[in-house]
């Protein structure tokens, strides 16, 4: 009679050890490497806070966007937001961002405002005028916090999008002022 081999059960814990070994290698490696590709979510999160306190705004205040200071650059002032519409100063910091959390005033933040040349936004502005954008854009074209991520921007109709490194960024460093 031929007898019917199999795992011992020595044999069969020594390969599940074996097998949580490999495994525990690897998973921080995968982990980490998916993380590394997935665009900042938290600077969206951010930036379409941002726009939302921006149009409450604009309804407060007869349509009138947030105005720009009198500086000879047209520097965008959205200090007055942070009184009544936004709740902390952190949403002013990209989570990927290695710059500190702003503490008294938008000009530290890791986000520009379109000054829209010293006029400012109106509410009849084309719906892909840029509102928001990584501030990193206006500086140049490499980015402090995400390149070679996408940089991230809001619209004037509302919409958070990630344009592609690559993209041509004149528009937006013509009208993002930091």
């Amino acid at each position: 009679m031929l007898k019917k081999k199999g795992l011992t059960l020595n044999e069969l814990l020594a390969i599940i050890a074996i097998i949580s070994i490999l495994a525990g290698f690897l998973l921080p490696a995968i982990m980490n490497a998916s993380r590394r590709c997935r665009p900042p979510r938290g600077c969206i999160n951010n930036l379409h806070q941002i726009i939302l306190a921006i149009w409450t705004y604009t309804m407060d205040y007869n349509k009138n966007f947030p105005m720009v200071a009198g500086t000879a650059g047209g520097a965008a002032n959205l200090d007055p937001l942070y009184s009544r519409y936004l709740s902390t100063y952190e949403l002013g910091k990209c989570p990927a961002s290695t710059s500190p959390v702003p503490t008294t005033s938008w000009a530290t933040s890791d986000y520009a405002y379109n000054t829209k040349g010293g006029i400012g936004l109106t509410e009849s502005d084309a719906p892909d005028t840029f509102v928001l954008g990584d501030s990193a854009i206006v500086a140049n074209t490499t980015a402090f916090h995400s390149y070679p991520k996408p940089y991230n921007v809001v619209r004037h109709n509302s919409s958070v999008a990630s344009i592609g490194a690559g993209a041509d960024l004149t528009n937006a460093q013509s009208v993002l002022v930091k």
